[in-house]
């Protein structure tokens, strides 16, 4: 095979070693908790112990740094910027310029959509954040969580300048009447509460529901609020008399999201069991559609011409129903997990969505395609390269994705998103045109660093992949797996060559 033949092979053997002795610590993993610990405690010993083999030609390329001369973790404080858990509620300015975003990791992100950095990151709930309502002269928000309760904050300033506290048990969705009068919100207490605007002070205690208060809707005209219940009722409720005027009961299973429609004369309602209805207030009607999720749908929002609904659900999609030819118009399947929140922009150029997995994205209405992902790690970093010029930091993480960092800069520019699993290593070529990824979902995928998208799938391994390597001679790409085996994939070709079996 001649002498680079022999050093790549040397490089395999080596791999094969210690892939086999890391191989034995995790057949000891009791359940999945435990697996992925051992998994972390692996890829730090494969590093370490195999620095002299992992870090190939150190004095030519500088590909991955040595510990000691990889960014402290105070200098990459720019890459943790993002929630770390579940996105529970999104709202955006009428210029569509700044968005507010909140999680159960107990925080509210305020975000320049002009350059995609969080302006503060709030911190004044003591527990997960759970929804977000903005008044109708973009001035202030309020926030409700599982503290118990209802803040109001202040823009452009950020700052909480009133604190509701009569809820007894978590408060679960907030709004503000359009005329600026009111604040409402629901609770897990049961109750739905009307506070002054004005005096910051409760004025009334609205009770009806049996089961607690999920999901609420005030009309355009601030007359009347729609609150859904984990009753499966959805009740209507005048603001202004502060009486419930009527129990409407269509769904089989708790209301997740309520929209109303500007006339006053419409509302829709979903619930976890898929059902999505129009209530006509006028005839007294309820029409029962369909959307084509297959798992429970979690949020509703209109355009802004009311004429498409939009509805976002667990089955990972967003899809768009028109409301005039009463049919689904449109799917959105770029989501990696459930989303939980949307909101439209004025203009009617994209949305944005918040999910399960802590990540923020933001989609063209015309194309369907993602256009940017705020920045942000919301989970553990598990590997990363700098490149040979130190201009860019590459990282990978246990929320799937791999992020470019420009490092001078201190941004966000670009996400690469493919995998379904945790990411476990990461290796640049030597003339840094292309990236490989390799992670929990047993597949390596080869990125195009500078058209910035998907190049190939490499499709063998029957377990994680823990570690990359390329050969000496730049023309092989060498992977270990859980799978106890070491794979030799052709740099030129990239397809299977060389399989080295039975590791155990």
């Amino acid at each position: 095979m001649g002498c680079a033949a022999s050093k790549d092979m040397n490089l395999v053997i080596s791999l094969e070693t210690k892939l086999c002795n890391e191989q034995r610590k995790i057949s000891s993993a009791k359940d999945v908790a435990d697996k992925e610990k051992s998994e972390d405690e692996t890829q730090k010993i494969i590093t370490e112990e195999n620095s002299e083999t992992m870090i190939l030609d150190e004095t030519k390329t500088q590909q991955i740094l040595p510990k000691e001369k990889t960014l402290t973790d105070e200098d990459k404080n720019f890459i943790r910027q993002g929630h770390q858990h579940l996105i529970t509620s999104l709202i955006l300015t009428s210029d569509s310029k700044i968005l507010i975003s909140s999680s159960i990791d107990k925080t509210i992100i305020i975000w320049d959509l002009s350059t995609k950095k969080p302006i503060s990151i709030l911190q004044d709930h003591s527990d997960r954040v759970t929804s977000l309502s903005l008044s109708s002269n973009d001035k202030f928000f309020v926030s409700g969580s599982y503290d118990t309760t209802v803040r109001i904050w202040s823009i452009p300033a950020f700052k909480c300048e009133s604190i509701l506290t009569d809820h007894s048990e978590p408060v679960t969705c907030v709004g503000i009447t359009p005329n600026l009068k009111y604040i409402l919100s629901g609770s897990w207490d049961l109750t739905l509460k009307i506070w002054s605007l004005e005096t910051k002070s409760e004025i009334s205690t609205l009770k009806g529901h049996s089961g607690w208060i999920k999901s609420l809707a005030i009309t355009k005209d601030s007359k009347y609020a729609i609150t859904g219940s984990h009753d499966a009722i959805v009740i209507l409720w005048d603001i202004e008399e502060k009486v419930l005027i009527n129990k409407l009961k269509a769904h089989y299973h708790f209301v997740t999201s309520i929209v109303t429609m500007s006339n006053n004369s419409c509302s829709i309602s979903c619930a976890k069991d898929k059902s999505v209805v129009i209530w006509d207030f006028i005839n007294k009607k309820k029409t029962p559609i369909f959307l084509g999720h297959t798992y429970e749908i979690n949020i509703l929002v209109l355009s802004t011409d009311e004429k498409t609904l939009i509805s976002g659900s667990s089955d990972n999609t967003i899809r768009f129903y028109d409301l005039v030819k009463k049919k689904v118009s449109g799917v959105i399947r770029n989501h990696d997990c459930g989303v939980n929140s949307i909101v439209v922009s004025k203009d009617k150029n994209f949305i944005v969505s918040g999910c399960g997995d802590g990540i923020i994205r933001i989609t063209s209405l015309t194309s369907k395609e993602i256009l940017d992902v705020l920045p942000g790690h919301n989970h553990k970093i598990t590997c990363e390269i700098i490149t040979k010029d130190g201009e860019y930091l590459i990282t990978g993480s246990r929320d799937k994705t791999i992020r470019i960092w420009n490092i001078k800069e201190q941004n966000q520019e670009y996400v690469f998103i493919g995998h379904t699993g945790s990411i476990w290593a990461l290796k640049i070529t030597f003339d840094q045109k292309y990236l490989f990824s390799a992670s929990g979902d047993q597949k390596i995928i080869m990125w195009d660093m500078e058209k910035r998208n998907k190049r190939r799938l490499l499709i063998g391994h029957l377990g994680t992949v823990w570690t990359l390597e390329i050969s000496k001679s730049r023309k092989y790409l060498i992977s270990g797996s859980a799978d106890n085996t070491v794979k030799v994939w052709s740099m030129k070709e990239l397809y299977q060559e060389i399989i080295y079996d039975d590791f155990s």
